[in-house]
């Protein structure tokens, strides 16, 4: 019996024994637990560390850009142009169509040509030519009548005329010199009255129409829409048919001039040293680091461009502009390319 007792105690006191291995492996499972765990608070307190102590912002690679706007209400005819072509300056980007551009254009010509006839008319006055035959006609009988007297008065010299006809042939000259004076008169009278008509009706509008025309052709002429600058088209707003109005966009050209890097910082980054001229690093994508400066004292910015309603959080934004102090790589002369900067 003694011996089966001894027996049982070492059954009893025998202890399970797990190897090595399958404990390294329920700690790893452990850690990674804990980590998945911490790792929100972990994010959340660093993001809050940077938020607070380090100013840092995200920005973008910018140039000088143009925005092509319609020069008055009009249909798009045609566009020359696709996005992210190369253009150079003056270049054709879009034809437009105004059809009361045109409709007063027919208007004025016609109105000029109507003008030019009545002139052309009034410039052939029939009673001017009248008058010019009568005026003719007696101012011959005036040399007629000179002639008479001179002969009647040449024979009373000599005792062979008599008086009575060089009386007579004088009263013919003075009739024959008053109806040229006359009609010298009524003539004149006629000039003046053209002349009036020419400068107040004919003439006047003439000018008036001409002005119209050449300002209706200006017009005409802004609607051939041309490239205000050489660059790269980022956006074409507008489309073939399409009815804009005046000022509208049709599209957005960068250009390669004044690069610069527009930074938004959160309205607590703010500080005074945040300032023009201030040192900063450009951080670029392949973590290139670039030397830079501050190129204006910051500025209030409402909303942060090229963000979607999601992203925005509806609260002010620093804006900062920043230049390189070092040339910056051409690859990365790129419109729009983010980039970080630390202050």
């Amino acid at each position: 019996m003694g011996f089966k007792l001894k027996i049982k105690e070492n059954k009893l006191e025998q202890k399970v024994k797990y190897t090595p291995g399958k404990r390294h492996i329920s700690k790893i499972y452990w850690y990674i637990l804990i980590l998945l765990i911490l790792s929100p608070f972990v994010y959340l307190g660093s993001k809050i560390f940077v938020d607070t102590f380090i100013e840092i912002g995200t920005g973008h690679v910018t140039f000088d850009n143009k925005i092509v706007r319609a020069p008055n209400d009009s249909y798009v005819e045609e566009i020359f142009i696709k996005e992210h072509e190369t253009v150079k300056i003056n270049q054709p980007i879009a034809q437009l169509f105004n059809q009361n551009i045109d409709n007063d254009l027919k208007y004025h010509n016609n109105e000029l040509v109507i003008l030019k006839d009545r002139k052309k008319k009034l410039l052939k006055n029939p009673q001017l030519l009248y008058l010019a035959s009568m005026k003719q006609k007696a101012e011959d009988h005036l040399k007629k009548t000179k002639k008479y007297l001179d002969t009647m008065e040449g024979l009373r010299r000599k005792g062979l005329g008599k008086i009575q006809e060089v009386q007579q042939g004088q009263r013919d000259f003075d009739e024959a010199s008053q109806q040229v004076h006359e009609i010298e008169r009524r003539i004149e009278a006629k000039h003046l009255e053209r002349k009036l008509l020419l400068e107040t009706d004919i003439d006047r509008n003439i000018r008036r129409n001409d002005n119209e025309i050449k300002k209706l052709n200006i017009s005409k002429g802004h609607l051939k829409i041309t490239a205000p600058e050489s660059g790269v088209v980022d956006t074409i707003y507008a489309n073939e048919g399409e009815f804009l109005r005046k000022g509208q966009s049709i599209a957005h050209i960068v250009t390669k001039k004044n690069m610069k890097i527009i930074v938004f910082l959160k309205a607590s980054h703010f500080s005074e040293k945040i300032k023009k001229g201030q040192n900063v690093t450009i951080v670029l994508p392949d973590n290139r680091k670039i030397k830079g400066k501050v190129l204006a004292n910051p500025i209030l910015a409402k909303i942060e461009p090229n963000t979607s309603n999601l992203v925005r959080d509806g609260k002010n934004k620093i804006l900062v502009t920043i230049v390189p102090n070092q040339d910056f790589p051409v690859e990365y002369k790129i419109f729009h390319l983010p980039v970080k900067v630390y202050f």
